[in-house]
């Protein structure tokens, strides 16, 4: 599973991700598919696919679309990598 995303992850348009979540790693909340943004809402993916959700909702993670939110590289912004201090997720034995 790609790495997850967290407050303050950049986007590939600049914008950064902000949400709220109760759940953290390494004190970073986790940002939910839907409820957080990065200059406009996160549309996953996310974890879905791999079963792993947050009180039902989907975790954002690398590769992840955003919302357009304007031109150029805010026209189809993703997350394209993780911020350095956080973990991958393995999933499985």
């Amino acid at each position: 599973m790609p790495n997850p995303i967290v407050l303050g992850t950049p986007a590939t348009c600049g914008d950064l991700a902000t949400g709220a979540s109760n759940v953290f790693i390494n004190n970073k909340p986790v940002m939910l598919v839907g409820q957080a943004t990065a200059g406009g809402p996160i549309l996953g993916p996310g974890s879905l696919p791999y079963k792993v959700l947050v009180g039902g909702t989907a975790i954002s993670l690398v590769g992840d679309s955003i919302t357009g939110h304007g031109d150029g590289a805010h026209s189809n912004p993703t997350f394209a990598s993780p911020l350095p201090d956080v973990v991958s997720v393995r999933i499985g034995p």
